[in-house]
């Protein structure tokens, strides 16, 4: 729906081809899209908006102006990369200060309790093969593309694509002990920056392995790899940074609790337009429970991310050893 002053974007429900969610973040729900310098006409129209069905108002890369006059309206990144230095969870539970050692002495006993679900799997780490390519494709598809709002991230084509530039890409895989592939992660090394990432992430959660930790597993492999690789980033790839809509809170919550950290960057110098855009963002429903990353400072779009839930700040539950990773 098209108004000369501003748009409403449309969900991938009416069009499931529709670039929209790229500009918002949002996949299902309707966005008034405002240009830059209209933030006075965005509040005028709030209430006309909420009766038409709007979910929230946005103004995409918003000007000085804008972002000093709608102080009600939360000013970050319309995505959020998640960056943790190269160690492991336990290594960085031992370096916390800010719990006593019972806390963290039950918080390791139940990080290897979840790793020992997985102590009848195999676990290999190789570079990129078709072979297991095409295996963890099926468990993606079935997996992820099945889901409601599941994005193709990683095309059917990807092995074509990234063929100039095999070298940089690996995998972690697990089995069962009939071979069986479970669960696997798709790595790319962003040599660069010094960066490991996680490309792609599925595992197989039917029946019995709704009980299973393989993702946490294959975490392992990731710190092992980046470490030998002599990398001092780890990467959980980027999401939007509204999480309650597509991409649900749970998601937020287990990057953070694994030690990675939402920053406002770039990996890929190409999605620059995409992934480096600023948005000012009014949630109109406010009916179901959300958390959105913004700026601390509205002033500086490299500050440390705050987080808001429902509209509220929190402290993080868990706190960064004070690693600048921008």
């Amino acid at each position: 729906m098209t108004d000369e002053k501003y748009r409403i974007t449309e969900t991938m429900d009416e069009n499931p081809n529709s670039p929209d969610w790229m500009l918002t973040g949002f996949i299902s729900k309707k966005v008034a899209l405002f240009p830059a310098g209209s933030g006075l006409l965005a509040r005028k129209e709030e209430k006309k908006l909420l009766k038409k069905g709007v979910y929230a108002i946005a103004i995409r890369n918003p000007n000085k102006e804008d972002v000093q006059s709608l102080n009600d309206f939360n000013y970050g990144p319309i995505y959020v990369t998640w960056h943790a230095p190269t160690s492991t969870y336990l290594d960085r539970l031992i370096m916390r200060t800010d719990i006593n050692e019972q806390e963290r002495r039950r918080r390791i006993r139940d990080y290897r309790k979840k790793i020992n679900t997985t102590k009848n799997y195999s676990v290999t780490t190789n570079e990129l093969t078709d072979k297991n390519f095409k295996e963890w494709y099926l468990l993606y598809e079935k997996f992820v593309l099945s889901k409601k709002y599941g994005l193709r991230l990683i095309p059917t084509d990807f092995l074509k694509q990234i063929e100039n530039v095999r070298d940089n890409f690996y995998e972690v895989i697990i089995k069962d002990t009939s071979g069986k592939m479970v669960a696997g992660l798709i790595l790319e090394l962003i040599s660069g920056k010094g960066i490991l990432k996680i490309k792609g992430s599925v595992s197989d959660n039917s029946g019995e392995n709704r009980r299973k930790h393989f993702i946490l597993r294959a975490q392992e492999e990731v710190y092992a790899l980046a470490k030998k690789l002599g990398l001092k980033i780890m990467s959980y790839g980027t999401d939007t940074a509204y999480y309650g809509e597509a991409v649900s809170i749970g998601l937020e919550k287990f990057k953070a609790s694994l030690g990675y950290q939402p920053t406002f960057c770039c990996e890929d110098e190409s999605l620059r337009e995409i992934v480096g855009a600023t948005q000012l963002i009014k949630v109109l429903d406010k009916d179901e429970p959300y958390i959105l990353f913004t700026f601390s400072n509205r002033n500086d779009k490299n500050s440390r991310l705050e987080i808001k839930k429902n509209g509220e700040s929190l402290n993080y539950s868990e706190p960064w050893l004070g690693i600048d990773l921008k």
